[in-house]
């Protein structure tokens, strides 16, 4: 898949045609969890099929227009990044932030689709300030707009004068280390862009109410001072560490800790990206994550290791699928899909980084 044509291609069809998009959480339709369960599972193996039925749903989500705009933007189609921007902030109705096309239900909460979602709107942010590299288009007020929303909407669980914690949505208390991690890093890199203090000094509160519930070995689990691990959501925080490490020695400090933990931790010494420390189930979105990140950093033997592991393992039938169950069951077991949030996009822009690094060195 490593041709640029080809790449390209398939991201014309994929931006074009939102119904071959495929979503776990197309299966939140279902009030009932245990259905939402089996659809989930079935979506692994058959969504064609349940889309077909009618069963699941398609939806419009904003984080995969988002993707294809950051594979657009490192392919150098400037126009076509600009023209996701564009299609962003229509569908954010000039609200300035972006959540899930569904009723999402989390725990106690049923957040109401559309509601302002961290993670999100963070990530979009971050595309919007690496287009605005290379393009007039983004405006300073939007980024202002969208910082504020960050800061501002998003409930505040809790605060002193040296930490601050938000909730994942407007409604919630959650205590989560990669939705924080990557609001922190929008509001400084947005902050520094704009020299607006305010937004520095918060994501610098955020940064350490983390980095006081991240554990000493580097693990970064999902909840504050927790001790469940996964290789996607400790590489999200990696991904967000890697533009707040420099402001104080502790931050660096944890995020050289924190590639430790995953190397050691959620990989093997073949380049294998494990889903959590039981190394038992290998996941694209691990695994595509990981690529990007050893590229973001510069690790080329270990962009090399895992760009083989997931040509190997995820892979069947010449087209690359989601999971592979390695040895959690008595036989292994792979997907026979792949999904586009959670896998595809992501695995082509690790692909066009490896063609765009590898032209470079030329």
């Amino acid at each position: 898949m490593e041709n640029r044509k080809l790449i390209y291609n398939r991201l014309e069809t994929l931006y074009k045609d939102k119904n071959t998009w495929i979503d776990p959480y197309d299966s939140e339709e279902y009030d009932n969890r245990y259905i939402r369960k089996l659809m989930k599972i079935l979506l692994y193996f058959i969504p064609n099929e349940l889309y077909k039925l009618n069963l699941v749903k398609h939806h419009i989500w904003p984080e995969n227009l988002e993707l294809i705009g950051k594979c657009y933007l490192k392919l150098g189609d400037i126009s076509k990044s600009e023209q996701i921007y564009q299609d962003l902030l229509e569908l954010s109705e000039k609200k300035y932030f972006w959540g899930l096309p569904i009723n999402w239900k989390s725990g106690e909460y049923i957040f109401p689709k559309g509601s302002m979602m961290s993670t999100t709107t963070a990530e979009i942010a971050l595309f919007f300030l690496e287009l605005k590299k290379y393009s007039s288009i983004v405006t300073n007020d939007v980024l202002k707009y969208i910082a504020y929303n960050l800061l501002n909407c998003l409930n505040r669980v809790y605060e002193d004068e040296n930490n601050l914690i938000l909730g994942y949505t407007p409604y919630d208390n959650y205590r989560i280390n990669n939705s924080n991690l990557l609001v922190a890093a929008a509001l400084h890199e947005i902050g520094e862009l704009l020299s607006d203090e305010n937004l520095i000094r918060a994501s610098i509160k955020i940064t350490n109410s983390c980095i006081n519930g991240i554990s000493d070995n580097g693990g970064i689990p999902y909840y504050m001072n927790g001790n469940i691990y996964d290789s996607y959501h400790q590489i999200f925080s990696l991904k967000a560490l890697y533009f707040l490490k420099d402001e104080t020695f502790e931050f660096k400090k944890t995020f050289c800790k924190a590639i430790s933990f995953l190397k050691y931790n959620l990989m093997d010494d073949e380049g294998n990206v494990y889903l959590t420390p039981n190394k038992d189930v290998i996941d694209m979105q691990g695994a595509a994550e990981a690529l990007i990140f050893f590229q973001l950093i510069n690790e080329k033997n270990l962009v090399n290791k895992i760009s083989k592991q997931i040509d190997s393992n995820l892979e069947l039938n010449k087209r690359y699928i989601q999971r592979y169950w390695k040895t959690k069951f008595i036989l292994p077991v792979k997907s026979r899909a792949i999904f586009t949030r959670q896998g595809e996009l992501r695995l082509l822009l690790g692909k066009i980084n490896n063609i765009v690094q590898k032209y470079n060195s030329k």
